[in-house]
């Protein structure tokens, strides 16, 4: 599998890392929905491998 984003980010995390129980895929931030500078409209966080999300904020 591949996630790609804005401005040429891309990473290939494991299908195993997609289901884990520590990944998230957010589509909110503090109960507003994310922005155009939060990686609207879907932020992966794959803490298990990175500690922080895969593509910059």
């Amino acid at each position: 599998m591949m996630a790609w984003a804005e401005c040429g980010y891309n990473a290939n995390p494991r299908p195993a890392d997609f289901t884990s129980e520590r990944t998230l895929l957010a589509m909110h931030h503090n109960g507003e929905p994310l922005t155009v500078e939060h990686d609207f409209p879907l932020r992966l966080i794959v803490p298990h491998l990175y500690g922080k999300p895969i593509f910059p904020a």
